[in-house]
Order: C-alpha cells, then sequence, then structure tokens
C-alpha cells in the first residue's frame, strides 16, 4: 500500500535498474507498462506515466546497485512495511452481517485496513 507519488518513485527507479538512464527520444508516453511498474489503483490513471518519467529524469548517471539499494530504502520506509496481514471478518455494527477486513500485525501495533 503506497500513495501515487510512493508508486511513481518505485516506477523510476525500476526503469533504471531495467533500461538506464532516461531517454526522452525513447521514454515517452506509450513506452511503459502501467501493469508492470504500478499497482493496480494507479494502473488507469494517465497522468501516472508522465510522473514516472519526471522521476526517472532524476535518477540520470544512477548505477544499477545504487538503484536498487534506494529501491530497498524506499520499500523500507512504508507505514506498513514488515506487517503481516491477515483477512479476517469483521461484524458490523447494528446489523447481522459479516465484512472483510484486513487485520496489519506488527511487533510494535495492530491495525485494521478496509
Amino acid at each position: 500500500i503506497c500513495t501515487a507519488e510512493e508508486a511513481s518513485q518505485f516506477a523510476a527507479l525500476q526503469m533504471q535498474i531495467q533500461f538506464g538512464n532516461h531517454e526522452p527520444d525513447k521514454h515517452k508516453p506509450g513506452f511503459l507498462k502501467s501493469e508492470e511498474f504500478c499497482p493496480p489503483e494507479y494502473q488507469k490513471k494517465p497522468e501516472i506515466e508522465k510522473k514516472i518519467y519526471q522521476e526517472h529524469r532524476k535518477l540520470q548517471g544512477m548505477t544499477e546497485l545504487n538503484a536498487k539499494f534506494r529501491y530497498v530504502q524506499l520499500c523500507r520506509s512504508l507505514k506498513t512495511y514488515g506487517v503481516t496481514f491477515f483477512l479476517v471478518k469483521e461484524k458490523v455494527a447494528k446489523k447481522n452481517k459479516m465484512i472483510k477486513v484486513l487485520l496489519g500485525i506488527t511487533r510494535d501495533s495492530v491495525m485494521r485496513l478496509d
């Protein structure tokens, strides 16, 4: 789970790892397969590809190894990093109905996600 900004940073790092430096003639709208680079909730947003290219331009000259290191650092900075999720059913108040929610557990906390 991440924001659109974080998703574009992940995708830009992945592009740097796979394709190297940004090439304006090659890396333009239509080049990127968003389903391979973005989470499902951002794949259909038209502005995401533009954001990815903007972020990719900033990585000019970065080596593959450094890009991989930055990718891992970005993963570790996510609020949900290290959380083990369980799909559970929760009873809705005043109704006799069960809904599915995600229950996340870490060493320090418990979180509930819709």
